[in-house]
């Protein structure tokens, strides 16, 4: 689950969807609650980054 923000998030930037990235980044939110589940912690990374 937490690959497909990550995947989302690599296709917005890449066609510019400034609306989709935005949507991806109010995720992090969410995630933040689950950092014990495999992989939120490298989503979260990646989102901040962007």
């Amino acid at each position: 689950m937490a690959t497909s923000p990550g995947q989302s998030l690599d296709i917005a930037s890449r066609i510019g969807a400034e609306r989709c990235i935005t949507q991806v980044r109010e995720l992090t939110r969410r995630f933040a609650e689950h950092q014990e589940i495999e992989g939120v912690d490298r989503i979260l990374d990646r989102l901040r980054a962007a």
